[in-house]
């Protein structure tokens, strides 16, 4: 996987890092077009599937996919379809620097360009898939409580019948 890249193109061509600078924003663009095939092969009309972001998430990581999602967002700020929590989220985030020297924001190279109602749930399931990566144990205490709570549930109703 290409490492993302934070710095500015002026401090990458001065300490001799253009070519990963580059690599790092062309992976960026492969990165957002690979969320919109995966949103338009993925959403039915109605619904997304569940699964759409693990794809991306397997094939880019959390890092790069979370940048590009981040960037999305606040550069589509004023759009209403974004819901407070993404934007949250993506104000928080610390993006690599985009601004060239003649003023040009190289972010918006990667901006997503799926629905952005659409593009929601896919942040939705993005951000629910890294934190389930990133915590695994909190996903099986999970799993163990709805488990436990169940099998409770099934115990006292088998009681209450035999009454």
């Amino acid at each position: 996987k290409t490492p993302v890249y934070y710095e500015t193109a002026a401090y990458a061509r001065e300490n001799g890092e253009l070519e990963l600078f580059r690599l790092s924003h062309r992976t960026n663009i492969a990165c957002k077009n690979d969320i919109q095939a995966a949103i338009s092969r993925h959403f039915d009309g109605m619904r997304l599937d569940k699964e759409t972001a693990k794809e991306v998430l397997d094939q880019y990581g959390a890092e790069r996919v979370s940048i590009v999602l981040a960037a999305t967002v606040q550069y589509k700020s004023w759009d209403g379809r974004f819901s407070s929590s993404n934007k949250d989220w993506a104000f928080s985030m610390h993006l690599p620097e985009g601004q060239s020297a003649s003023g040009f924001d190289r972010r918006s190279d990667y901006i997503v360009d799926s629905h952005p109602a659409v593009l929601d749930g896919f942040i939705w399931q993005a951000r629910r898939e890294i934190r389930e990566r990133q915590n695994p144990s909190l996903e099986k205490e999970a799993l163990q409580k709805a488990l436990s709570a169940a099998a409770k549930a099934a115990k006292r109703k088998t009681h209450e019948m035999e009454r």
